[in-house]
């Protein structure tokens, strides 16, 4: 494992982060595997950038094989809205390089900048949803908390992620009947549902 320390916030990459984008890299076309990356961590610099701007401080920032995780020194320093706006920052960068990407594949038609656009897209809108972990449930957590207490709000984002990842499920299923399989989709479901499953065995 690498580990240093920039301005009090410890950096970590695992073992774990290498082998997954190894693998990533022998099963999918390399072009298309760098270009995720790029664009998770455009993702991951937008909820930082937000933080730093509201003047919340960074703790850790950990590399692993469950992906990219950002941890503060207090959890609602900035406030319901200020934890709003951070959740949703990376969704916003996904946006704006899209944004970028676009409009210079219009001038210069290059076909990576083509995909750059495509790719934040699906990355942003991914995080969108309201599954737990991912950042629409982050953001509709605290939206939530502003109204009805913690307990139901926690009832509610469950109950949304359970659907969300059936419907993701299904999907990769569809999709494996007419063998058009999505490495992606299928990781990324199972990974979700494992989390749900270690949350409700938590709760009990």
């Amino acid at each position: 494992m690498l580990k240093f320390t920039v301005r009090d916030c410890e950096i970590s990459v695992g073992t774990g982060f290498f082998a997954v984008i190894t693998l990533m890299l022998i099963t999918c076309e390399t072009r298309i595997v760098l270009i995720s990356l790029l664009c998770s961590l455009f993702h991951e610099a937008g909820h930082i950038a937000a933080m730093l701007l509201l003047g919340d401080r960074l703790r850790r920032i950990s590399f692993s094989a469950f992906g990219i995780s950002i941890d503060k020194f207090s959890v609602t320093a900035l406030g319901y809205r200020g934890e709003i706006a951070v959740s949703l920052a990376g969704i916003g960068a996904n946006c704006l390089l899209s944004l970028v990407s676009f409009c210079c594949w219009l001038a210069l038609k290059r076909r990576v900048l083509c995909d750059i656009c495509i790719v934040s897209l699906l990355v942003g809108g991914f995080n969108l949803l309201p599954i737990d972990s991912l950042d629409g449930s982050r953001a509709l957590r605290f939206a939530l908390l502003r109204r009805i207490p913690e307990k139901h709000a926690d009832t509610v984002i469950f109950s949304l992620s359970v659907v969300c990842v059936a419907l993701l499920l299904s999907a990769a299923v569809i999709m494996l009947c007419r063998r058009k399989t999505n490495f992606s989709l299928i990781a990324a479901t199972v990974y979700l549902g494992f989390l749900l499953v270690c949350r409700l065995r938590g709760a009990r």
